[in-house]
């Protein structure tokens, strides 16, 4: 079995961790900085998950989303900064998997981009 690829969007400090814990975990990971770029990847069919902080998210992010909902089917992860619940509802209305707010759980966040995979790669 091939490693998953997974791409990290946004500028956070945040993002060079999670990037870690995933390459540690066998992940191919590729940063890139807005979601001009992220799309960019995306359309080039490169990965198969996509985590996103609520930051970058601001700028383009429902574009990002549509696109992996509509022709990719690609897992989209948001890591968001508010700790009210109900701040998530708009993100996951517009295509995103998960909403996990900070601080993130990297054995969490790990085992929920797992099963994000094995339920889309099921579907294959």
């Amino acid at each position: 079995m091939r490693s998953p690829n997974l791409l990290l969007v946004g500028k956070d400090l945040r993002l060079k961790d999670v990037g870690m814990v995933f390459e540690r975990a066998g992940y191919e990971v590729r940063v890139v900085g807005g979601n001009g770029r992220a799309l960019y990847q995306v359309m080039r069919g490169w990965p198969d998950l996509v985590i996103v902080a609520e930051r970058a998210w601001e700028s383009g992010g429902i574009d990002l989303a549509g696109y992996l909902r509509t022709w990719r089917g690609t897992p989209l992860i948001i890591l968001g900064e508010s700790p009210h619940s109900v701040d998530c509802v708009p993100y996951l209305e517009q295509g995103a998997s998960i909403y996990m707010t900070a601080p993130v759980d990297m054995r969490e966040l790990l085992a929920r981009a797992k099963n994000l995979l094995r339920v889309v790669w099921s579907r294959q």
